[in-house]
């Protein structure tokens, strides 16, 4: 048979041979994929060559002997577990001459440092203490993606100091500071909602990038919140609750968001989100009306002069919804916010002063009772001291404090002014509804 030049039958078979050791090495590879892939691992097909090569590289090393390199090794390091040897003479050889001592000690140092670490990191996560300045309970805690929990003063100083962008004990890289993006969102929404109306007054429609810019800022504000940023949560809070906003299409009204970001915030020890929150509970918004939440929130906020969550507190002493009514106490809350420069605080009082002088004229006079179910009381003198006001008229109640030191609550039709008669007390109160009729008619 003719052979053509250049060729040789021993060439050929050699390059069938490099033919079946390349198949052979594919199928590894994708024996290898496999396996990967059923582990949960990903890689692309550059990654996974490199894996699979050093992996095979290991494994000859592995099943060697370190000392004299021979196959199949019988023996084990018995200090660091990581070296195979033939015999013990092999072992003894390579521990004076192949510098297995040294690596050898290095190698059980490195596992005893890492897992001490891990035990002070599993400590310090179980006991909520702050592993930089090392408080018991971090102080305005921050929890960053990785899980780990510091206070926020230790990590704004980290990166004011520049020392580190990553986390003190995993080394996992730190969010973006909180303080600027809380600022580039703010900066963000105020542009937005500041672009100029058109002839007719109404503002034009959001474009395309700035719905885009929009979300990001929300994210943003989002992020910032994670973080512990107070402001962060209250503007969170006030974009979902509020209803006529011009960013109605990208920031939907959602109360229940809207509450999470306030109590967020109200439990921070914001005055401002803790009235907002407990406007959520008065008006019904998170579900059904909770005039006890709204109450409790507001009382925080006022302990720290909040002077709506005042006006708050006063109209609902005033109205009694959700606690006994007592228009001393709406007074002295309307008087508050009226001190600290609140801009309707004079129009509630005036308001007030006007239904008093109308529907309860004695109080803080001199009064006597007559004509009650007891006959004990009537004719005894005192003061009217409070009033207790209901939307239904026949529960309107005076509280007299008598001269003894007793208090009572009486109905108006049973107090007349100390000193006036029957007859002339009667007439009055004629009159009253008298000139009540007229009016509403």
């Amino acid at each position: 048979m003719d052979v053509a030049a250049g060729s040789t039958p021993n060439g050929r078979g050699a390059s069938a041979r490099k033919i079946q050791s390349a198949f052979r090495r594919y199928q590894c590879r994708e024996k290898e994929k496999t396996r990967l892939n059923g582990a949960g691992e990903t890689a692309n097909h550059g990654k996974l060559k490199g894996k699979v090569k050093l992996k095979s590289k290991k494994s000859k090393m592995d099943m060697s002997c370190a000392n004299c390199e021979k196959p199949s090794p019988t023996k084990r390091c018995g200090f660091c577990g990581k070296k195979r040897y033939c015999d013990r003479k092999c072992q003894k050889r390579h521990w004076k001459n192949g510098g297995h001592k040294k690596g050898c000690i290095e190698s059980v140092f490195d596992a005893v440092y890492h897992a001490q670490n891990q035990r002070l990191r599993d400590d310090v996560v179980e006991t909520n203490q702050c592993p930089i300045c090392q408080e018991e309970m971090p102080r305005i805690p921050v929890t960053l993606p990785c899980g780990h929990m510091f206070c926020s003063c230790c990590v704004a100083e980290l990166r004011l100091k520049g020392v580190s962008e990553k986390c003190a004990l995993c080394r996992a890289p730190l969010p973006p500071c909180r303080e600027k993006l809380f600022n580039h969102a703010q900066k963000t929404f105020s542009k937005c909602r500041n672009r100029e109306p058109t002839l007719f007054g109404d503002l034009p429609p959001l474009s395309r990038s700035q719905i885009g810019q929009l979300r990001v800022a929300m994210s943003m504000l989002h992020e910032a919140m994670d973080q512990g940023h107070i402001k962060a949560a209250v503007a969170i809070g006030q974009a979902y609750s509020r209803e006529d906003k011009p960013d109605q299409e990208v920031v939907a009204t959602d109360y229940q968001r809207a509450r999470d970001a306030f109590e967020f915030a109200a439990e921070a020890g914001d005055a401002g989100a803790q009235e907002q929150l407990g406007t959520l509970y008065y008006n019904g918004r998170c579900g059904a009306v909770d005039y006890e939440q709204a109450r409790r929130w507001f009382e925080k906020a006022a302990d720290q002069l909040e002077p709506q969550a005042l006006l708050n507190l006063g109209t609902m002493y005033k109205e009694g919804t959700g606690v006994s009514s007592s228009w001393r106490r709406a007074r002295e809350f309307y008087h508050r916010a009226l001190e600290l420069g609140y801009e309707h605080a004079p129009r509630m009082l005036t308001m007030m002063n006007r239904e008093t002088d109308y529907f309860f004229s004695y109080i803080d006079q001199r009064v006597e009772i007559h004509g009650s179910s007891r006959v004990d009381m009537n004719g005894k003198p005192g003061v009217a001291t409070d009033i207790h006001y209901s939307r239904d008229e026949s529960k309107w109640r005076y509280t007299v404090e008598l001269d003894s030191g007793e208090k009572f609550k009486v109905h108006p039709k049973n107090v007349r002014a100390e000193g006036v008669g029957a007859a002339v007390a009667k007439r009055a109160v004629k009159g009253r509804k008298a000139k009540k009729g007229r009016k509403g008619s």
